[in-house]
């Protein structure tokens, strides 16, 4: 019985505060013996609920080591190298070079060939569930974690439970910036019909794991011609090249309120943007961030400032309660055309793309609260538009994606304000707004994400 210590501290009443259950090779689900995973962790979840009294105090944490080769298009938040002015910037107090091995530090384990400076992480997504009389199944969390978030929830959970200040000394300033501490996940039970999951019942599973064996292998496999591939790139809710699992999910409350702003200085030729992650809304429990920005437009190379290249990248990570601005001179860009995409936690997104010859308008995005004194968000968007030139400027906003606006409006010149409200409730939340400028056809702005009310939403319905 490979889980019999479990079984019997479960069974005698003398299971630990904190117990971590390791899986050996053949229930560990990696590539390499995939098979008996499933039972494995619904037998633990047979042990912990078997005893009425041990459960209603168990919160049960299944998380993967590492994603063993599996694909992911997500690329992971890392650290600014800190050893290379102009790969980004970090919130004051965080020391990034304790995310951070040289080539030097790498080299002195392994050969030169096999060595590499890097960041440390985070490390592509991994699986992590969450089970407890506490939290809800069948719900999606978009809050940043790794694998220090079990050891922060752990911090506040045995820090409440003892009265003393228990904190981790080895998990640096930069994880607890851009890393959640679970909490998010959990919410209040209000007497709702939960589906229960059935038990995998081991015999009859183990005869499933040995038939496989006797299967067809996978076939109907299509080579994709360049034509089909372009025309699935122009349209890609046609077509059956990608199948995305069709609906949403309820999705957690995260305490996250972002926000990010670009427009440039005609004077200085510089495209400025500040970014901050705001504790104005959800107070102690706010949440910093990471952000990594793109230059989609070829842009000079950060070691050879005589060539251009396409996607080079700046990594950031702001506290909760503070902000960070950074610049980018037209001029490093190919033909002076920047184009800028800002990535966040949760599908917050922006681009910014133009030149130098830009109407002289600055644009921000912010949450509308429900009243001007409030603290709380309402769910709408608010964008303020401010035309410093002297003549009239024609914008259009659009929601291609959520279709929650489609206007047009003339902003006088003179330093004029013009105030653009923007409903979120007609798409829980979710939002996807393009900002053009009559006259200006290189001029284009994005903001995309969803705003945070502190309420239960849906995941992202425009992938359903």
């Amino acid at each position: 019985d490979v889980l019999h210590q479990l079984r019997k501290d479960v069974d005698e009443g003398t299971l630990p505060a904190v117990s971590w259950v390791v899986g050996p090779e053949n229930f560990s689900d990696h590539p390499g013996a995939p098979w008996y995973g499933a039972w494995y962790v619904s037998e633990v979840m047979d042990i912990l609920t078997s005893k009425p009294e041990v459960w209603k105090k168990t919160i049960f944490i299944l998380c993967y080591d590492e994603n063993d080769g599996y694909f992911d298009h997500v690329p992971p938040y890392v650290a600014p190298d800190p050893y290379k002015e102009g790969s980004g910037k970090v919130s004051e107090g965080i020391d990034t070079k304790t995310e951070f091995v040289t080539l030097e530090q790498d080299m002195r384990r392994k050969e030169r060939e096999e060595s590499r400076e890097s960041a440390i992480g985070l490390g592509y997504r991994v699986p992590l569930v969450v089970a407890s009389p506490w939290s809800r199944g069948g719900q999606v969390n978009s809050q940043v974690f790794d694998h220090t978030s079990i050891l922060m929830f752990l911090e506040k959970f045995l820090s409440a439970k003892t009265g003393k200040q228990i904190r981790e000394t080895n998990i640096t300033e930069w994880r607890r910036t851009v890393c959640g501490d679970l909490t998010s996940v959990f919410k209040p039970y209000n007497n709702e019909k939960v589906k229960l999951p059935e038990t995998v019942v081991k015999n009859s599973f183990y005869e499933s794991v040995h038939k496989a064996q006797f299967l067809e292998n996978p076939s109907g496999y299509k080579e994709y011609s360049k034509e089909e591939i372009t025309k699935y790139k122009a349209d890609k809710k046609t077509g059956t090249l990608f199948q995305q699992e069709k609906g949403t999910k309820p999705s957690c409350a995260v305490p996250y309120e972002l926000y990010a702003d670009g427009n440039l200085d005609h004077g200085s030729g510089s495209f400025k943007i500040t970014m901050s992650a705001g504790n104005q809304f959800f107070g102690k429990d706010a949440a910093g961030s990471p952000f990594l920005i793109y230059a989609a437009a070829a842009h000079r190379d950060l070691n050879n400032k005589d060539s251009f290249v396409l996607m080079r990248s700046w990594n950031y990570a702001v506290k909760a309660g503070d902000k960070l601005s950074d610049e980018w001179k037209t001029e490093d860009f190919k033909d002076q055309k920047y184009k800028l995409q800002l990535h966040g936690p949760n599908g917050f997104y922006r681009e910014f793309k133009g030149d130098k010859n830009d109407p002289e308008i600055a644009i921000t995005c912010k949450y509308s609260k429900e009243t001007p004194a409030s603290k709380k968000p309402n769910g709408d968007l608010e964008l303020t538009v401010i035309n410093a030139g002297t003549k009239p400027v024609m914008i259009r906003v659009k929601d291609a994606t959520y279709k929650t606006i489609d206007k047009t409006y003339t902003v006088k010149g003179g330093k004029t304000f013009l105030k653009i409200r923007i409903p979120g409730s007609k798409a829980s939340g979710w939002y996807d707004l393009a900002i053009t400028a009559e006259g200006f056809p290189g001029f284009e702005k994005k903001f995309a994400g969803r705003v945070e009310t502190g309420k239960i939403s849906i995941t992202d319905p425009a992938m359903a």
